[in-house]
């Protein structure tokens, strides 16, 4: 009794729609313009759209408790006697699918950046005083008074030169070396906006090498200096620093150029360095879906490095190289000397890292 009452309310409420319809092709081969619908129409044909949609709520609902036996089949084969070798047909019932995004961030994974506010009043001298303001995260000085190795979450805490199972990016150019090294030198703290830091394993999300976590610096755009800026600074041990940030936004371009130099004599001895250091980055925005980024670092550098003391040594003269005390003949081979001074013990570096970016949106949601 059921099933012929729906019924029934399907056929009258199939009948009312076609005899809109009639109307409606009716009215349009009378008149050569077609009237706008009235209000009332409107509310008729929201209302129909309801009721068929709430009977098809209850066919499923009540097909959905019939035994899987009796169910009404998603594929039906036609039984009629069809020819040798003919390709068979098949009906197939509508079947909706919904389903929702669903995004959970990988587990042991943190996400933590220092922010503008931080250094804007204090500048610091090197990125160890910028980025040990974050949680977990450990610098120390290796081969070299510029170069540091970062540590975090004790990750690459044995590693005694560089960094290494910690991706290094910036501005989303891969600043890791292809044998998966990454090197602090050529990065300036004057030049970076903010500097954003994941701990834990992320390999899924930026490739090789990020074992340990990723390292995010970004520079200031054009919009955040709109015009030029010079920088000084000054400090024991012979520090000086000299800067120049220069920087423009427009309606399709952001660019912007920092220059800057570094020079310092060092506490311990045989630890003076000269550096400079160019970065240069251009955003232009073609469309709403289209942008092009291109980037140009290029770093000098000529310092001189010191060894490590023995405990007798630090307490004897804790600014000395390391090796001072060995014996040493200049001009001959001793592998016992170490002796940083006599060796002049440094290196010269030149770097130089040039990338572009195309980043299309298919889709401007």
């Amino acid at each position: 009794m059921v099933l012929f009452k729906r019924a029934t309310q399907t056929i009258v409420a199939v009948a009312v729609l076609g005899g809109i319809l009639a109307m409606d092709h009716a009215a349009s081969a009378q008149e050569p313009t077609k009237p706008a619908a009235s209000q009332r129409e409107e509310q008729l044909r929201e209302q129909l759209k309801g009721i068929l949609q709430e009977l098809e709520d209850l066919q499923k609902t009540r097909e959905g408790t019939l035994p899987l036996g009796e169910q009404p089949k998603v594929v039906t084969e036609k039984v009629a006697t069809q020819e040798p070798e003919a390709i068979p047909e098949y009906e197939l019932s509508d079947l909706s699918i919904v389903s929702k995004r669903f995004q959970k961030r990988p587990e042991g994974v943190s996400l933590s950046a220092t922010v503008p506010a931080e250094t804007d009043s204090q500048p610091t001298r090197t990125m160890k005083e910028s980025m040990e303001s974050l949680p977990g995260v450990v610098l120390r000085q290796a081969n070299g008074p510029r170069d540091f190795s970062i540590t975090i979450r004790g990750q690459g805490v044995k590693t005694a030169f560089a960094t290494r199972d910690i991706k290094i990016y910036e501005d989303g150019f891969i600043q890791t070396q292809s044998d998966g090294l990454s090197r602090l030198d050529m990065q300036d703290p004057w030049f970076m906006r903010s500097v954003e830091v994941t701990r834990g394993a992320s390999s899924s999300l930026y490739d090789n090498y990020a074992l340990g976590g990723m390292v995010q610096f970004r520079t200031r755009r054009g919009s955040d200096i709109n015009g030029a800026e010079t920088f000084l600074s000054g400090g024991s041990y012979g520090y000086q620093k000299y800067g120049l940030a220069v920087g423009q936004e427009t309606d399709k371009i952001d660019a912007a150029m920092f220059a800057s130099q570094v020079m310092e004599d060092g506490f311990i001895q045989n630890s003076n360095y000269n550096t400079q250091t160019l970065n240069f980055n251009v955003r232009f925005k073609a469309d709403d879906k289209q942008n092009f980024y291109f980037k140009a670092i290029s770093n000098w550098l000529n310092t001189k490095v010191p060894t490590r003391l023995t405990q007798a040594q630090f307490i004897a003269n804790d600014r000395q190289a390391g090796g001072a005390q060995t014996t040493c003949s200049p001009g001959t081979y001793n592998a016992g000397c170490a002796n940083a001074l006599l060796l002049n013990q440094g290196r010269v570096d030149r770097r130089t890292i040039l990338g572009g970016m195309y980043e299309r949106q298919f889709n401007a949601n």
